[in-house]
């Protein structure tokens, strides 16, 4: 389980948010895939979660696939 703030990374020319990724409180930063429950957290921009699901690397970065996810208190 991983927790964290949903921040957007990337934005489309008008300015709609196309990929989030998850912030953790030690800074890491894991790239959250478009499927699944992935999806849902599009809902949650700036809003503390603990999320299950599988980390993988793709070029270098760190990429979460959400199985389950849950809204969360202040780094709880």
């Amino acid at each position: 389980m991983l927790k964290g703030i949903v921040i957007p990374i990337e934005w489309d020319e008008n300015g709609c948010v196309t990929a989030v990724a998850l912030s953790t409180h030690t800074e890491d930063s894991y790239v959250i895939e478009r499927f699944g429950k992935g999806r849902d957290l599009f809902e949650y921009l700036q809003s503390e979660v603990a999320v299950n699901g599988v980390v993988r690397r793709v070029s270098g970065a760190k990429h979460l696939r959400v199985t389950d996810f849950r809204l969360t208190k202040a780094w709880d």
